[in-house]
């Protein structure tokens, strides 16, 4: 029942690693959510990569995590669905070329929940190499890992995110639709380091980007199956025979 005030640096730094659930102070979580039981939780991803979960590479360790601590798994996931309409309009100077961008793209995933030093959960994409609003993988893993976790979450956290992450996973993957630039029904790299291996250029479709795309696809006719959406699993199985 402690009551922190303001100000206080465990309100975003939390105790051994996890956040107080009133983090946020205009955030109202109903019940069911699962930050109200486990809280948040966050990792860094080494000392020079100094941000909070970075997801392109939590995509790899998640699996751990969802075995051994499947709660700071769901309550992960709940905080990363919950950034993606909101957006971030301070410029954010890209390393790499010098230009500015939008720190955070409305209806893209953030790279991660941010930098200790600044305010973690609150100003996202601490990440500046590259800008990743554009990132063709995010968005994707994004998908891929909330249909996994709802096939392993027990029942009652598994519809909780359902109900909460498919229509997020939507949104994503109207974005995702967008980088098809030849409408052929596989997206395509756009000739930048536009994904995890941020020193690497891909240009037009890759091996990479298309099997995460073509899981991503079915795993959203997977998510509209389980809610009863028939059209809407027709759709996605359609688009996986092209």
């Amino acid at each position: 029942d402690e009551k922190l005030e303001a100000g206080d640096p465990r309100l975003v730094y939390g105790r051994w690693g996890y956040l107080e659930a009133n983090t946020l102070a205009d955030e109202k979580l109903e019940a069911g959510d699962p930050r109200l039981v486990y809280g948040r939780w966050g990792y860094l991803e080494a000392h020079e990569y100094r941000m909070y979960n970075t997801y392109d590479v939590h995509f790899y360790a998640s699996w751990a995590l969802m075995d051994l601590f499947p709660g700071l798994e769901f309550s992960m996931q709940m905080d990363f669905l919950d950034t993606v309409e909101r957006e971030d309009l301070e410029p954010w100077r890209e390393l790499t070329t010098g230009k500015l961008f939008p720190r955070k793209a409305k209806n893209y995933l953030p790279h991660d929940l941010g930098d200790p030093e600044e305010e973690p959960w609150l100003k996202m994409n601490g990440y500046s190499i590259h800008c990743c609003n554009n990132w063709r993988d995010l968005n994707l893993k994004m998908v891929i890992q909330t249909w996994r976790d709802i096939k392993l979450l027990r029942n009652d956290e598994s519809e909780f995110l359902l109900s909460r992450g498919l229509p997020v996973c939507r949104i994503l993957m109207e974005t995702a639709q967008k980088w098809d630039e030849d409408g052929d029904g596989m997206i395509e790299n756009s000739g930048t380091a536009d994904t995890t291996y941020d020193t690497w250029v891909m240009k037009g479709p890759s091996a990479y980007i298309g099997n995460l795309y073509i899981a991503a696809i079915n795993a959203m006719a997977e998510m509209e199956a389980m809610a009863g959406n028939m059209e809407q699993e027709k759709e996605w199985r359609e688009k996986m025979t092209r």
